[in-house]
């Protein structure tokens, strides 16, 4: 029996890309004999900090809110990633003792890394450790970190094409995977959940609309968004409205710069399972992100049969949609790349079959396999 411990902070009930990655890749291997898993993840409320969700894997709840890896933490960030460090560390002890014959698999997501990397030394004693790479931004900026990968890890997971071409220039090439993210065709809701969702927002009367979908970040290109929907786009289209759905994570900076214009809202977070049906009754997705590995938005819109714009560094949409990704990261140029879209009377195509759960979950399967028998 093989013994996979995951730490990341992002697991139901929490979203985002990283939260769906380890739901599906545990249930795919939910009838896998040969393999137990335990989850690290962060506490939330109403669930309980120690459950067993199957006959195989097992969650803790037992990280605080806010770890991370900034360089610039304030200090209330740095006492949280600390104590999250000793409750990790406090964790693997309790499960080395329980189990003292057992070198298990640590699974750590990008986060989970630099939480943990200043006792990578000592880790490497009793586990065997993969660093998992979902967004291109998380691979390490320093020599440092990048050693630290190469002498004490014995594999590292990139999720998209990019990052793993960044990945192989670095001090631990050797150790690299490509294995791609998973995807599934977002679910429909019913009729009658769908007009409760239109309702609730009221889109009938927003649109046609244009949607940004996910956390508002200046990373994300916003505010080339929103220049060029006001410069160009919005004149070209007067019924055209630009709706932002999802965090904000630039406060006053973003809310100042849409303040005033009628045509541009921020309609605030939304749960994952109405996504399908805001980018259904939008007239496309737009993403002019600086720096991405394979965004799930871009995925989702394709699958559900839209209009998206996504960025042309990112290979996988650059092979399979070249008419829908924009290679100059201006206002001008976004905003021709919207007009040539939305007068385009083709969808975007893409063949998911590289992303399918059970393949993922397999080619995992055989790295568990080869990391352990090494």
């Amino acid at each position: 029996m093989t013994e996979i411990i995951i730490i990341s902070r992002i697991y139901p009930p929490l979203t985002g890309g990283a939260a769906s990655y380890y739901k599906t890749l545990l249930e795919s291997c939910i009838n896998s004999s040969d393999l137990r898993f335990t989850v690290v993840t962060k506490w939330v409320k109403g669930f309980p900090v120690f459950s067993k969700t199957s006959h195989n894997v097992s969650v803790s709840r037992i990280l605080l809110p806010g770890m991370t890896y900034s360089n610039n933490m304030p200090f209330t960030s740095l006492v949280t990633s600390m104590l999250n460090l000793c409750l990790l560390v406090a964790f693997l002890i309790c499960f080395k003792v329980r189990k003292p014959g057992c070198r298990a698999i640590l699974h750590l997501h990008e986060e989970g890394f630099y939480t943990v990397k200043n006792i990578l030394v000592y880790l490497k004693k009793f586990f065997r450790v993969i660093v998992d790479f979902r967004g291109i931004n998380g691979l390490p900026k320093t020599k440092k970190n990048e050693l630290l990968i190469s002498r004490y890890c014995s594999a590292v997971i990139c999720a998209s094409e990019n990052i793993y071409q960044q990945a192989m220039k670095m001090a631990f090439r050797k150790i690299v995977y490509h294995i791609p993210v998973i995807f599934t065709r977002p679910e429909r809701l019913n009729e009658r959940k769908k007009k409760r969702v239109i309702d609730q927002f009221d889109i009938k009367a927003k649109k046609p609309y244009i949607c940004f979908i996910g956390n508002i970040h200046l990373a994300k290109g916003v505010m080339v968004l929103i220049n060029s929907f006001e410069k160009e786009t919005s004149k070209r289209y007067s019924e055209l409205r630009l709706l932002f759905f999802g965090k904000n994570a630039m406060g006053r900076e973003f809310s100042d710069k849409i303040a005033g214009n009628d045509r541009i809202e921020w309609m605030g977070p939304v749960p994952k399972d109405v996504v399908p049906i805001l980018i259904e009754e939008s007239e496309m997705v737009s993403l002019p992100s600086f720096q991405e590995g394979l965004p799930r938005i871009c995925l989702e819109a394709i699958a559900l049969g839209k209009k998206f714009l996504g960025p042309g560094f990112v290979p996988e949409l650059k092979r399979s949609c070249p008419d829908f990704v924009f290679d100059d990261l201006t206002v001008e140029s976004i905003a021709k790349c919207h007009h040539r879209i939305l007068k385009s009377s083709c969808s975007p195509k893409y063949d998911f079959k590289i992303h399918r759960p059970e393949r993922i979950s397999e080619m995992m399967k055989v790295l568990y396999t080869e990391i352990q028998e090494k």
